[in-house]
Parts: structure tokens; sequence; C-alpha cells
């Protein structure tokens, strides 16, 4: 029934005294009429809006509402017009609206904004409106905070200058790592320049003073763009007798990219000129009118005074909350009663009723991928002809209230109950009998947070749509707390679980305390005894030094270097993740502790601050203190770790978060970061290739007239995410080996996956295969397997000068060591001479990344690879430039190879976190926990360093034993596939 206001007079506003509240009649946009009780007569606009916003969610139809900043108030004023109130700061006594009603409409957007997010439903491949019809407020809430953001930024983008405009949109590759300038300080490099003749302000030049604009320069490498560009046009100035040419007119541009080398940074710090440094070629650069930049010059869907006519409507939002006390509310922590879920009914089970005799439900408290108490289970029931059973069951967990941390979960599965069949993959409930004769066998699962996305505790009847129970889930318990919170989208079809949360106040809403509150009550000083505390701490130091982040503390271990924090705060802040691994997030007072202590904690560099964004670090603000470590980091490195913080996304609870945040300010900072995360967030001369999924070899012209075409292989039917996680791995080990002086000349191409089993890769020209190089070398195709010469020889062919074949052999040398170690380490499997290559320059690269961390090929239950990475004879031969002995370039060889070793060894949680965080990728080969114990393995993180150094040599020495076990692989795939495409 729609509530009646009581009756209404003219003299109304004439008569009420200030002191006296009024009852509002609030007609809403859903349709629903709210009356908003004891109203101030004083109030202003903002606040009854947000009071009206917190009364309409007790109302149905809440969730057609979007965030309330996106409504404005309309009333009959006294002259019986219709009078919108766009100021918010307007009392409610000095508006007087006709009989006490005030009417919620939507502020209409410009038909420019319709158009734009016609655009955005296209490319997302998802219509906007369909999020309006998800009825969710949080998903409202986000949208409109998400598009203020971008409004923001958008605002302050059109503001910048030419040079920041260029920034953004072509973002400069930078590396500003040390090492490379330690490098280029007395390095001279070759760069060729040229001039570009399609903007001319002369009359047309012809062919010879065309050619007299391209000139090559031996400059130092530590030469600033400006000066390089001052040395070309004064050449050519020279040159041409040009006058009136101004460096401030003319930018450099890398040939055939949409790259450009500005700013203040020094030649040899732009990844381009690293680029071609490390692949033997000279930088070419073009000297570009800054009128031929395509760089946008305004913003492109609506105009700074519709931004600021925006504004008015969202000036006010969330401020009145923290300056009015809400009285209608109480803490979590003040509730120590045990947390009671009452289960009701299960329906449209997905079972066969001639098999399964009953089906039980269990649910469980997580905390990340951490159980916060014992799971409960119901008892087993037996279903109904329409696939439904009633429970009807309260489930009292072991764990109050105000001990369950904010990021909590509440797990639910359900379960039939089948006698065991010999056969069966069947998984068992925490409190499953082994003495029983009955299998639990999961058919769906469900997830939800324990509070909302606004910090209060859900209560009240829940209905949840279940995910069905994937058969490849290899954990071994029926819960699935590293699930999605989100119910399925497909609800007339999924199981459907209704429950009730018990209710903790009648009249009040429970919400979790404030960060301020929370760390008010903390006391982080130190009161330990100083000897006492000195012996604990040599002995917790081993402890954390020689292991690895997966390691499982015992229960005194963990007290003990918790104890110690202050202590490691002041000393080694680096050991953060480990030691909040050492937390029991089901007592509050330790919860508190963390939040206090992050507060005045050091922020970490970017490797141990990643590791923080992984699923066992549920907490809001451990996860807030991550980002904040963040915030220093270049856009390079950004993007080189965009993969996992992409991944990370998934773990987070809620829409809006610190990393929501973070990303997409950089990403509208940084057109090149954009585009990564768009397709990330997406995951999609022409000839087919011979391979498994007939893949399309595209070549497309370059837009770049000076440019080379540009070559791609598109695939359709292979995942390219295992792919795009491995050559993101050799990224990062390449730098790490960078760093220590080591250059491995390492080839990590371009792949990128653009939606489900469809995506790109960058081809590598002038390279081939092994087995290609053999066959064209060997003349027989069973024997060329096994000949040491062919690699050589073709090397011979394209390098034949004595100083280029050695320069060929060197290339060799140390990329062959860099893909021996990387493919030892990641497990990279399935390794044949179809997917090992050799540039015409001598560089190896390996491609094809479909097995990795171990899971090797099995023919009749035998592995098919038997060496710990490929180092065959005819590698060593042309490490030995043709020599039989072990030469001196082969112990040069072997050095480089441990070096490398020892450097990513050093760096083992780094690794084992970035592969953590990709857990939830659904990767068949990277599934759970157990995946990781490869890496674990191959780093040796238990050992010393000479330990660790000895297991590698044994190893080395294995595979160059051994490799006539490759030969034999080789020749058999030789004789079974026609390697020529």
């Amino acid at each position: 029934m729609v509530p009646i206001p009581s009756e209404y007079q003219y003299d109304f506003w004439d008569k009420t005294s200030p002191e006296c509240t009024i009852t509002l009649t609030c007609l809403m946009p859903n349709g629903i009429i709210i009356l908003l009780n004891n109203t101030n007569y004083n109030a202003t606009l903002a606040e009854i809006k947000e009071d009206l916003w917190e009364e309409a969610a007790k109302f149905p139809l809440f969730g057609k509402l979007h965030d309330m900043s996106v409504y404005i108030f309309t009333y009959i004023n006294s002259m019986a017009e219709r009078e919108k109130l766009n100021d918010e700061s307007r009392r409610l006594c000095d508006i007087r609206p006709t009989g006490a009603i005030l009417i919620v409409s939507e502020c209409r957007g410009e038909k420019a904004d319709d158009t734009l997010n016609i655009s955005i439903g296209h490319l997302i491949g998802k219509r906007l409106q369909e999020f309006d019809s998800l009825n969710s407020s949080e998903i409202n809430d986000f949208r409109f905070k998400m598009r203020r953001m971008g409004d923001e930024l958008a605002q302050h983008r059109s503001k910048q200058t030419w040079v920041d405009r260029l920034k953004y949109q072509f973002p400069p590759r930078l590396l500003h790592e040390s090492y490379v300038l330690e490098q280029a300080i007395k390095r001279h490099i070759k760069i060729a320049t040229k001039f570009d003749h399609e903007y001319d302000f002369y009359e047309k030049k012809n062919e010879k003073e065309i050619m007299q604009s391209s000139y090559t320069f031996n400059v130092p490498a530590v030469i600033k763009p400006k000066k390089l560009l001052e040395m070309f046009l004064a050449k050519r100035a020279t040159t041409l007798n040009i006058r009136n040419e101004r460096v401030s007119e003319y930018v450099l541009k890398v040939c055939g990219q949409d790259e450009f080398l500005i700013g203040d940074n020094k030649i040899i710090e732009f990844q381009y000129v690293q680029d071609c440094i490390s692949r033997n070629i000279m930088p070419t650069l073009i000297t570009l009118h800054i009128d031929k930049v395509p760089v946008f010059k305004s913003n492109d869907y609506e105009s700074l005074e519709i931004f600021e006519n925006k504004k008015f409507n969202s000036a006010g939002f969330g401020s009145t909350n923290t300056l009015r006390k809400k009285k209608n509310s109480i803490s979590s922590w003040s509730i120590q009663d045990n947390y009671l879920v009452k289960i009701c009914t299960v329906c449209k089970l997905n079972c066969d009723l001639k098999k399964t005799s009953e089906i039980g439900i269990q649910a469980g408290l997580f905390h990340g991928g951490k159980s916060l108490c014992q799971p409960k289970k119901t008892l087993d029931c037996s279903i109904d002809d329409k696939y439904e059973c009633s429970i009807d069951t309260e489930l009292v967990f072991d764990i109050d209230v105000c001990n369950i941390p904010r990021n909590a979960k509440l797990c639910f599965v359900v379960y039939e109950v089948n006698k065991y069949a010999k056969g069966t993959k069947t998984k068992k409930t925490k409190d499953s009998s082994k003495e029983n004769n009955f299998s639990n066998n999961p058919l769906a699962w469900a997830n939800t947070s324990v509070y909302d996305f606004k910090g209060q505790l859900k209560s009240g009847d829940m209905t949840l749509y279940m995910w069905a129970f994937a058969d490849d889930m290899s954990s071994d318990d029926v819960l699935h707390p590293l699930g999605t919170v989100v119910s399925n989208p497909y609800s007339e079809h999924s199981t459907t679980l209704t429950l009730h949360i018990k209710s903790y106040a009648t009249d009040q809403t429970v919400v979790f305390p404030s960060i301020d509150t929370i760390v008010n009550n903390v006391d982080l000083r130190d009161n330990e005894n100083e000897t006492e505390k000195n012996d604990e701490i040599t002995s917790c130091k081993k402890l954390l030094n020689e292991t690895d982040s997966l390691y499982e503390a015992h229960d005194q271990e963990r007290k003990k270097i918790w104890a110690l924090k202050n202590h490691w705060r002041k000393t080694e802040p680096e050991v953060l993740p480990k030691l909040l691994y050492c937390i029991d997030w089901d007592k509050r007072e330790e919860v508190s502790e963390v939040v206090a202590m992050l507060k005045v904690w050091p922020k970490l560099p970017v490797e141990k601050a990643l590791e923080l964004l992984d699923y066992a670090y549920a907490d809001q603000e451990v996860r807030k203190f991550a980002v904040e470590c963040l915030y220093d980091v270049s856009d390079e490195d950004i993007l080189l770790y965009l993969l996992q913080l992409v991944q990370a996304l998934k773990h987070e609870l809620y829409l809006e978060c610190d990393l929501v945040n973070f990303l997409l300010r950089r990403a509208l900072s940084n057109q090149q970061i954009g585009h990564y995360l768009f397709w990330h967030l997406r995951i999609d001369k022409c000839r087919v290739m011979d391979s498994k999924m007939r893949p399309l070899w595209i070549v497309f012209e370059n837009s770049d007239a000076y440019g080379e075409d540009v070559y791609i292989i598109f695939k359709n039917g292979d995942d390219l995410r295992q792919d795009m996680l491995t050559l993101q791995m050799i990224k990062i080990m390449d730098k790490l080996w960078k760093k220590e002086n080591l250059d491995l000349r390492m080839n990590p191409y371009g792949c990128i996956s653009l939606e489900n089993r469809v995506g790109m890769i960058e081809v590598v020209l002038n390279a081939d295969t092994i087995a290609n190089i053999q066959k064209e070398k060997g003349m027989f195709t069973a024997t060329a397997a096994f000949r040491k010469g062919p690699i050589l020889a073709w090397l011979k062919d394209h390098n034949t000068s004595e100083t280029a074949l050695n320069k060929a052999v060197t290339e060799f040398t140390l990329s062959c060591a860099g893909y021996c170690v990387a493919t030892y380490v990641l497990g990279i499997a399935d390794r044949h001479s179809d997917n090992i290559m050799v540039k015409q320059n001598g560089q190896l690269f390996h491609i094809d990344f479909g097995h990795i961390l171990g899971h090797f090929k099995e023919k009749f239950g035998f592995k098919r690879e038997r060496v710990p990475f490929v180092l065959t004879h005819d590698f060593v031969y042309v490490i030995n430039k043709g020599q039989n002995a072990k030469s001196l370039e082969f112990k040069i060889f072997q050095e480089c190879c441990e070096k490398a070793f020892m450097v990513l060894r050093k760096h083992g949680n780094l690794f084992i976190s970035l592969f953590a965080m990709m857990i939830s990728t659904g990767l068949p080969e990277l599934s759970s926990e157990k995946d990781l114990n490869y890496l674990r393995d191959t780093l040796v993180m238990k050992m010393s360093d000479d330990e660790a150094l000895r297991h590698f040599r044994s190893k080395f020495d294995e595979a160059l034993s051994n490799s006539w076990k490759t030969s034999v692989n080789w020749a058999t795939h030789n004789i079974a596939k026609n390697n020529r495409a």
C-alpha cells in the first residue's frame, strides 16, 4: 500500500516552527513513494537526499536506483510551476515545496553521451543497459564514481600542454635502471635519421635532395633527443642551404612505429634504442613536423562547459556522512554472538534422481583462502520430483560476529550423496567419515561477502544463484573460497539457494568500525626484553631467509615472528608479506594491530608489493598499502606486471577498491597502459601456417611510409594466455639479468590474447626453426637431428665474414644460456625442433609455450622429455665454434648459465608470487598451489647458495650427458611432420 501523508494546508509553511520536524512525501523514479518522517525544518537538500537513500534501501526495487548523485529534486513552487533544484546546499525552509512533496528525477545526459555509450557497448561486447537490468546498487554506485573519475581526468587532460598530450597518447618507453646509464657513459651509438618529406613548406624536392636528407650520426649514448635534433637540422641546413627551421617545430619519431623520442631523457634510456642494440640493428628515426603528429586537441565527447554543469550534482556527494553522526547504526565489534545462517531451500538441482539418494549443503567462513573456523554442514535431505529440497537448518559458526574480518567470505557448496562406485571421482567434505560407504559429489557452489560494499553486515533473506562445479577443479576441498562472490547471471537455469542471515540489531544497521576507530585502540610500543628479543631475532631471521613465501610456519614460529613486528619494521620491512602470514585473522585484536602497523610501515619495492595483492592477502588495508607502494612505479614496470595486476582484481571483494582506482587512473593517463588493460580485461600477403590450429600469417602495410610491413600470426582456437604469461616471465628474467650486467640477448616477442581462444603473435623475422635448418643442411630427414654441423653451417651462410660469424656465435651462446635457464626454471615442456628457432644474427629463442611448470608430455606412461633443459650436441658444436673438445667459449657459456640461475634464485619469491596471482585465471596447468611446487623445486629456495649452485651444476651435466635422448625425440618429430610451412 502507498503511504498516505497527513492533510496539507495552504499555510503549512507559515505556521510551522523552525524547531519542528516535517514529513516529506518523496516520489522516487522507480515508482515507489516514500514518506520521510522527522525531517529537520532547516535540513539541506543534500542531507535530505542522503536520508532518503538510506530509507529507500528498505523498500522494494532499490536495485533499480543508481547512485543518488545521478538524481536531482524537482518540486512545485508557490506559482504552481515545476522547478528543478540544482543547488543541493539550499535549505528546505527556503524552498517550501507545495504539499511537502519532492519529486526525484534523473539528470538527462547529452546526445554525445548516448553515442559514446553505444560505442562502449560494442567494444566490451555488452550493452550498458544490461548493467541497469542487474538491479545492483553496488554496480550503479561504482559506475557513477568511475564516470566521475573519468570526467575529472578528461578535464585535466584538456588543459595539458601539447607535449603532455603527446606523452599521454604516445608514451615514451623508458628504462630508468641505473645499469643502463653505467654502461652508456663512454659508449657511442650509430643512429640513422631521415626527414619526413610528406610535410614540406618548400617546393617539391627532387630524389637527390630527398636522399641528402638522410644522415647517419655516431653520437654519445647519453645525448638527449633535443641535441640530436639540433645536429640533424644543422646538417640538413648546411647540406641543402635551408634556413628558419626551428627545433621547437620538429620531433623525433621511431621509424615504422607511433613512438616518439621526447623529453629530457638520454637516448640510451629509450627502450627502442635498447631493443635495436640487443638485436644488432641501427636505430632509425624520422624528423617529423609537429603539425603532422596526430595528437588530439580537445575532449572527444563533451565540452568543459558541460562538465562544469554536471559538477553541481556531485559536489556534496558523501560529504555529510562524515559530518553528521549516524545514530541508527552500531559497531559489529560490539556483537559477541556466534554468526548464524539459516539454510532454507535449494531448487533447480542438476542431478540424476535415479542415482542421487540425497543432497547436503556445506558452508564455511573464509578470509582469502584461509578458513576462519570449522565449516558446518546440514543433514542430508531427500530431493523431490521437482528437483527441489527444503532444508530449514540453522548453521551456527564457531566465531563471534565481532571477530569476523571486513573482507570475509561466506562460502556454500551443494553436494549429492551417492554410494561409492569404483572409478568414481569424489571429494570429501570436512567431516566426511572414512568408514561410511557414501561419496559426496559436489554439484554447485556460491560465495557471498559477509559485509556489503558499504561496510554493513548483511542480514535477512538472500537468494544465491550458484555456479556448476567444474570437473577440473583441483582443490581437495569442496568449498571454493577463491571463487567469485557474484551470483550466476544465468539465474533461470542455475541451482538456487535461499538462506536467511540472522539480524543482530532490530532497528539498527550493523557496520564494521571505521579505520580511525580501529587505529585509536592500538598501542604499537615494544615492551619486550632486549636480551630475549635478540635470541628470537636470530632464529626467526634464519627461518625467514631460508623459506619461500609458500612455507607454512608452525603456530609457535608464527607467534615469535609476529611478536618481533616492530623490529622487522625498523630493520627489514621487506619481510612484511611473510609477517602477515603469521596473523590470526579471526582475532580482532591482531587485525587492529595490522591496520595500525601499516600506517607507519615503510613503502615496499614493487616486487614485494605485488605479493600483497595475492589471494592470500584479503584484508582491505593490506591491499590498500600494496597499491600505495605502486604509486611511484614507472609506467614501464606497470606494463611489465599488468597481467598479474589484472588477475589480482579477481581477488577484490568489491567493485570499487584501491586497485581498480589505481589501474584506471594509470590507464587514463597513459594510452598504452589503457590499451593493454582493455585487452587483458576483454579476454581475442596472408597464408595459413602449418600448425595444429592452422593459424593465419598476416602482413599489414605500415601506415608509416618509412616503416617496414608488420607481420602478425593470428590464432583462432589456441589459448594464448599461457604464452603471454611465459613471455612475461622471460621479460622479467631479462630485466633482472640486465640489472646484474648480464645481457643474454633474449627475444620475448609480442603476444596478446584478444578473447577466448583468439589472439595475435608477433612474427620474428629473419629466423627459422631448428627442424628446417637441420633438414636444409642435414641431407636426410632421419639423420638430420644427429648431425653436429647444420646450425653452424647455416650461420656461416648468413654471416660470411669471420667477424660477423664470431659475433653470431657469441649471440647464439648468450641467448642459448638464457633460454636454457629460463626453460629449466619455468618447466617449459614439449621442446622439439619446431619450437626452437635461430635468427640469422645468431640469437636463439623458444616459441609455443603450451606446457609449463613441469607438465611434460607422456607416451605410453613414459615422459617424452627426460632432460632438465635442451642442450644438444649441435648447440654445443656452435658454442665451441666447431671444435669437438670443450673450449674456453663453452666454459664461458656454463658460467653464464650458472650466474643466470643464481640471479633468478635470488628473486625466487617474486616468481612464486607472480604465478600464485595467476591461479584464478583458469589455466589448466596453473590451477592450484600444487602447481607452484615445481618452481620451489627448481629454485631450491631452502638450500644455501653453494648448495644451490652444486644442484644446478648437476642438472647442467645431466642435460649435457643425456642430449642424445633429445636428438632421438627430434629425429622422430622430423620424420612424423613436414616442417616446411
